[in-house]
């Protein structure tokens, strides 16, 4: 985890992580010049350093560290995305001088003339501290200990109910007062807790949900060691995962077989190349006969010999219903095999497989009109729906029909029905 650590100054001694440092790509920064969030995992804001909470001016009210509070408000106003935890200062001294000048002491540090304890002046404190979380905060005076957070954690206020959106993440040990906060459904969190370690850094983070909470993992050696009821368990576990298997297996074939059906079913939507495709395969399963030997030349769709007798097949799907062109159609391509194979015209048999008014619901589908059906004895062709061979696979499934029984209707002419 990259880590911002945001203090007063660089060289102060004055911090809420004393040792920040052991951790991995910790970059301290000063309050004056913080580095952009976005480029680290976590930022935190420390303010427990007494060089902030001090004022140069004569008045109440005032820090000098006030426009650098306001820049960092800003950052966490345009980096809603990053995570940031600001720490609250101890009940720190507030200094100021009501001379409008500085006393220097020896070697040179300055004194301000006044002091008073943060509690007292709570209102310069939420100012600052909303300031910086670009939320309005109020806080309130009550000094606990941690030591379910870390061994030397303290804190000197509570995040008032009253003040901002803050949601609780941990309240004091055998309290209701709010320590650690965080705003809304943000990544912002307030904290007032000082004199952490690393660990009690870690810990709060592990309370967030902004890290994870490590646990300690079983070794290899556990799963030798039997006891209890281990051994029948196991046994339980290892006939129903045999169970759980053959189960599969027949989920597996069974949607296998579904898939095939679905394949079948789909001549009653399907059209041109793609109702050919399944068209084939049916009619192969119900002559028995393979049929990708059959090369299409933009007459026939199809064609079959069985016993001295041809089978030409024409292939349609349509949004229509059957029409009188696609009987003649098939009739033109039956009579130019006719006369190019030089075959008795009675050893020729015209088929057409339709899929009609294709993109209606079969129980909207109106029958086959009177007039295509007499033409179609006429020219001694036979008209099969896809709804009426589906019927036929159907019944050549289960057995109910024979390939000889299957050769005797392709014979007839006229509409073909079950």
């Amino acid at each position: 985890m990259r880590i911002q650590y945001c203090l007063y100054n660089l060289s102060d001694s004055e911090r809420s992580i004393a040792n920040i440092e052991s951790l991995e790509e910790v970059v301290l920064t000063n309050l004056s010049d913080p580095l952009g969030f976005e480029h680290f995992d976590l930022n935190i804001i420390d303010l427990s350093s007494s060089g902030i909470w001090v004022s140069s001016q004569h008045q109440v009210g005032m820090i000098d560290s006030g426009n650098d509070l306001k820049s960092i408000g800003e950052m966490i106003k345009n980096s809603a995305y990053c995570l940031v935890l600001v720490i609250a200062p101890m009940n720190i001294n507030y200094g100021f001088s009501p001379e409008g000048k500085r006393t220097s002491q020896a070697g040179g540090t300055c004194k301000y003339t006044s002091n008073i304890a943060l509690k007292d002046v709570r209102y310069i404190l939420d100012k600052q501290i909303s300031t910086v979380t670009d939320s309005v905060t109020a806080l309130e005076y009550a000094a606990f200990e941690h030591n379910d957070i870390d061994d030397t954690a303290t804190s000197a206020f509570y995040i008032a109910k009253s003040g901002a959106p803050w949601v609780s993440v941990y309240n004091a040990k055998d309290s209701d007062k709010t320590v650690f906060a965080r705003r809304g459904d943000t990544r912002i969190y307030l904290t007032t807790i000082n004199n952490l370690s690393c660990d009690g850094l870690v810990k709060l983070l592990e309370m967030a949900s902004e890290i994870k909470k490590p646990s300690d993992e079983e070794p290899v050696w556990m799963e030798g060691v039997i006891m209890f009821d281990d051994n029948k368990q196991n046994e339980i576990i290892s006939i129903q995962q045999g169970v759980i298997e053959d189960a599969q297996k027949l989920i597996n074939e069974a949607q296998k077989k579904l898939d095939e059906n679905k394949w079948y079913k789909s001549a009653l939507y399907k059209a041109d190349e793609d109702l050919v495709e399944v068209v084939t395969d049916i009619l192969e399963i119900l002559f028995e006969e393979d049929m990708n030997d059959f090369v299409d030349r933009r007459k026939e769709d199809q064609r079959l010999i069985i016993d001295g007798k041809t089978y030409l097949f024409e292939i349609k799907g349509t949004s229509s219903n059957v029409r009188r062109d696609n009987l003649s159609q098939l009739e033109n391509h039956k009579q130019i095999y006719i006369v190019n194979e030089e075959v008795d015209a009675t050893t020729v048999k015209g088929i057409l497989v339709i899929n009609p008014l294709r993109k209606k619901k079969l129980a909207e589908r109106e029958p086959v009109h009177f007039n295509e059906i007499s033409l179609a004895e006429r020219y001694d062709l036979l008209i099969i729906t896809t709804e009426t061979l589906l019927k036929l696979l159907e019944m050549k499934f289960s057995g109910a029909i024979s390939k000889e029984e299957v050769i005797a209707m392709m014979d007839k002419s006229g509409l073909l029905s079950i």
